[in-house]
């Protein structure tokens, strides 16, 4: 008879992206070390228990289990590269676009505002600027549809971006997820990160309605101090007699400087107009907004309604946007819904 050893270790396999598998490896070796034999049984694995880790790619974010997220537990997901915003931490701010919510809240973000015209929007980076040149810019995901936003196409009026996250209104999002790396999810596309936007969504049977509004006021800077036509002529004339040029050479080349009222160009070199004041103006901002949520066990709903006008401090600048929302689920059968 034969006497033989059994040794049993759980190996783990996991990588940035997936759900780990462990398995537990048992080999048995005959004391002669004549033969040995080797058998692997899948004790856990995470990809059928924890399915809703794929839940980004085509259903609402919040089902996936990442820790200090949305459940904050640790779970076998602790290594997974991603932080969380919660509807909490910008539903009191009157932002035209969610991404000027998340500079500050997320461990490494990195936004550049492309201008200071109302609902231009910001460049989002969450791996550092990668390209002079090529779009660095994550993968945006709203209800688990991959966003289009046409940050790199051309434009009629140059400088000019359509920023179409803008036509998102912040006040329906319910919480957005930051992957580092989506690779494992999205391919080549998810490369420079993606971002996972959740609207809102009834969460019980009872009607809630929400009403909200706000109004600011965005103050001009302050003038910058200039001179006026004659102290810029005084000033002018001083500079040039400091120079050495002539009296007489003055009077021959810049006409402009005597106050001549017959000199054919006198209105254009006396004319004190202010041009900061004719181009700032304070700006006034306003939004409202209204939900309805509610349902039963069969059927729920969430319907919202938006509007917003903000003014840029340029004169003729200005973003208004009109939003409506209508998200349902409904249980069709036990095996069977639809949302």
């Amino acid at each position: 008879m034969i006497d033989t050893l059994n040794l049993k270790k759980k190996l783990f396999l996991s990588s940035i992206g997936l759900a780990f598998i462990m398995v537990c490896v048992q080999y048995t070796y005959a004391q002669d070390n004549t033969s040995a034999m080797a058998s692997i049984k899948q004790v856990k694995n995470s990809l059928q228990q924890d399915s809703s880790i794929f839940s980004t790619a085509t259903g609402p974010a919040q089902e996936l289990p990442l820790p200090g997220t949305m459940s904050g537990e640790e779970g076998p997901f602790k290594n997974y590269a991603a932080s969380t915003m919660k509807s909490s931490q910008f539903d009191n701010n009157a932002f035209d676009s969610f991404e000027k919510a998340i500079a500050g809240n997320v461990a490494g973000y990195y936004g550049v505002t492309r201008s200071g015209m109302p609902g231009d929007g910001v460049n989002m980076f969450l791996r550092g600027p990668s390209s002079l040149y090529g779009n660095g810019q994550p993968l945006i995901v709203i209800d688990g549809v991959v966003f289009d936003s046409r940050i790199t196409e051309a434009n009629v009026v140059p400088g000019y971006i359509d920023n179409a996250l803008a036509n998102l209104n912040p006040k329906d999002i319910d919480n957005i997820v930051f992957l580092k790396d989506g690779g494992a999810l999205y391919g080549i596309r998810g490369a420079n990160g993606v971002i996972l936007v959740t609207t809102k969504r009834s969460k019980g049977n009872e009607t809630l309605i929400n009403f909200s509004a706000g109004a600011g006021v965005v103050l001009k800077p302050d003038n910058v101090p200039l001179m006026e036509s004659d102290d810029y002529k005084s000033y002018l004339s001083n500079q040039l007699i400091d120079a050495g040029v002539s009296v007489l050479d003055i009077n021959e080349n810049y006409p402009w400087l005597q106050g001549d009222p017959g000199f054919e160009d006198f209105q254009r070199y006396n004319n004190n107009t202010n041009w900061q004041d004719e181009i700032f103006e304070n700006a006034v901002i306003q939004n409202y907004d209204l939900s309805l949520s509610g349902g039963d066990a069969i059927a729920k709903y969430y319907v919202g309604l938006g509007y917003m006008d903000q003014e840029g401090i340029v004169k003729n600048t200005s973003f208004q946007r009109y939003n409506f929302r209508f998200n349902s689920d409904v249980q069709i059968l036990d095996k069977l819904s639809m949302n």
